[in-house]
């Protein structure tokens, strides 16, 4: 919500501006996004704790970041990790945005990081807003309910690397 959904928004709207230049998409985007973001207010409730923040921007991602990069080793972890881009102005959205490309968003102090197994995110102003999910942004009222649900997705993936491979004349028994 906010600032990130924002600035998903700006980057495709970019994207077919400027098709020839990423880069010249993404300070585009950036740009905007910093000087157009107006603060939200949610009530957030975290592992049954309930908070009332006023925050730029609110990121819940499935399991904790690893390390300053925006990776993560496993997503069957077990917890959210909600990030809370504190309202500052386009000044410290600005710091923020540079610190996520150089990596030391971790660092920053206007980003507050929680964690939890459960989270509600609820506008305060009633409004249907602007949400990114994965990617992809919607418009659409709240509270927003994440839960985890273990197993619930099987994943076909490639072999990992350490197993061997066969030949490609090796027939698989029927």
């Amino acid at each position: 919500m906010g600032f990130f959904s924002l600035m998903a928004r700006q980057r495709e709207y970019a994207r077919r501006r400027f098709p020839f230049s990423r880069l010249i998409a993404f300070l585009f985007a950036a740009t905007r996004s910093i000087l157009f973001t107006r603060p939200i207010r949610i009530e957030m409730e975290i592992a049954g704790e309930r908070r009332l923040v006023e925050a730029d921007a609110v990121l819940v991602t499935v399991n904790q970041f690893d390390g300053a990069e925006w990776r993560r080793t496993s997503l069957d972890g077990g917890e959210f990790e909600i990030h809370i881009l504190d309202t500052g102005g386009p000044l410290s959205r600005a710091k923020v945005a540079f610190s996520m490309l150089t990596g030391g968003w971790r660092n920053s102090r206007h980003l507050i990081s929680l964690t939890g197994t459960a989270v509600t995110l609820t506008r305060r102003d009633k409004r249907r807003g602007h949400v990114t999910f994965d990617g992809e942004v919607e418009r659409r009222a709240s509270p927003f309910a994440y839960r985890l649900l273990p197993g619930a997705l099987q994943v076909i993936a490639a072999r990992p690397a350490e197993l061997p491979s066969y030949p490609a004349e090796y027939k698989f028994p029927s």
